[in-house]
């Protein structure tokens, strides 16, 4: 099995029983609160989703697009130290996606220093705008995901040695 089917058929934070206790704790009503000690895998996850029984695949979709998004902008997924109203990347980010003149306010100069082209460059935040969806039906699939990644990795390679 390769990677992509690995990914495709197993759940691994709802395969692993031991993982959820760590990321929530049950209240009088029975509903999850979040731990703040795990704040950062915490807001990784999709909010609306979270039960007593783990995690879904879309939400682990959301979780790889908070990565995606972490590796675009060099940030951490949360950082107090930074503005009001920019502490949580997601919550910050996700709007400045839609459109591509924000492109350079949010990527990592370090992404821009080694020309990823920006033509590739936006198409990496439509997929992460895509793994980020609050609905957890207009997420994509994990082979969509792979596609997407694939492609832009593609034609990054075509741009260097036809540059």
């Amino acid at each position: 099995m390769d990677g992509i089917e690995f990914l495709k058929e197993y759940n691994a934070l709802s395969g692993n029983p031991n993982i959820f206790p760590f990321l929530t704790k049950e209240t009088n009503n029975s509903t999850p609160s979040l731990l703040p000690k795990y704040q950062t895998h915490v807001l990784m996850a999709d909010q609306s989703n979270i039960t007593l029984t783990g995690f879904s695949i879309k939400s682990e979709i959301y979780a790889f697009g908070v990565v995606l998004l972490e590796i675009l902008t060099g940030l951490k997924v949360y950082d107090r130290r930074r503005p009001l109203g920019k502490q949580n990347l997601v919550e910050w980010a996700l709007p400045l996606l839609a459109d591509e003149v924000n492109l350079s306010m949010i990527m990592d100069p370090r992404l821009q220093n080694i020309d990823f082209p920006p033509k590739e460059a936006f198409k990496f935040t439509q997929l992460i705008s895509n793994c980020l969806q609050a609905k957890q039906d207009k997420r994509p699939s994990m082979k969509y995901i792979a596609q997407g990644l694939h492609h832009c990795y593609q034609n990054e390679i075509k741009n260097k040695f036809h540059s």
